[in-house]
């Protein structure tokens, strides 16, 4: 009973990890409550989600706060353009009920819907990559409409986990606790989650740019640590 107690035993390290999970949920939560900053506040939980999956000792808190302020403006930049996309596309769908019939209304709505979920897809990375790399805006738009179909499965296992989530919370809410589980832990945890599923795609990213590097280092060049962060995708 005195081992399992111990800070060090397999148990207090996963009540510890649920604890800090439950705590960026709430911050999450907060940050999302202005509307306008929900960009900001999902690439804050995926950088601190990094940080736990990296095994960091700093407080969950002070990552979730200083990668809330560091990516601020871009962030809103990237929520402001979703946004437009996504009015703009509802106005397209007025305009086809509106003015097409028939065929031409059949074709234009396909063509839309296409549209939409390859920017959609592409959306999946956009503030994943946001929170691990350092980047221009325009690199961070060009490398998730790119890893978005070069790594499909990982985009299919994304989507899976947060549809499900929906699915279950709109059809079985006795299940998740009538939206208590949320509150508690479910956006962390399915932030959680994917972190893992792309930190496997990242990771092979920043190792191979760490390979390139050294091949053209000189010799007498003293090793460098690589921040994930600064690193290019």
């Amino acid at each position: 009973m005195r081992g399992l107690f111990n800070l060090n035993s397999p148990f207090s390290r996963f009540m510890g990890r649920f604890g800090d999970l439950m705590i960026l949920n709430l911050l999450f939560i907060a940050g999302c409550l202005p509307i306008v900053t929900i960009g900001t506040s999902v690439t804050a939980l995926s950088y601190a989600v990094n940080r736990l999956l990296a095994k960091d000792e700093e407080q969950v808190f002070t990552s979730y706060v200083r990668a809330f302020k560091s990516n601020f403006k871009q962030s809103i930049l990237m929520s402001i353009g979703i946004l437009g996309i996504a009015v703009v596309a509802r106005a397209w769908f007025v305009v086809a009920d509106i003015y097409l019939s028939g065929m031409g209304q059949l074709v234009m709505k396909g063509v839309l819907y296409v549209i939409l979920f390859r920017l959609v897809i592409m959306g999946i990375w956009l503030f994943p990559l946001q929170a691990k790399f350092e980047n221009p805006l325009s690199a961070t738009l060009k490398n998730a409409y790119l890893m978005s179909f070069r790594h499909f499965l990982t985009t299919f296992m994304v989507a899976l986990l947060m549809g499900l989530a929906v699915i279950v919370t709109i059809f079985y809410p006795a299940f998740v606790g009538y939206g208590m589980f949320w509150l508690l832990f479910l956006f962390a945890g399915i932030a959680f989650l994917n972190g893992i599923l792309f930190n496997r795609v990242f990771d092979k990213y920043i190792q191979r740019q760490a390979e390139q590097t050294e091949e053209t280092r000189p010799k007498n060049d003293a090793d460098l640590s690589v921040d994930e962060r600064s690193a290019g995708a």
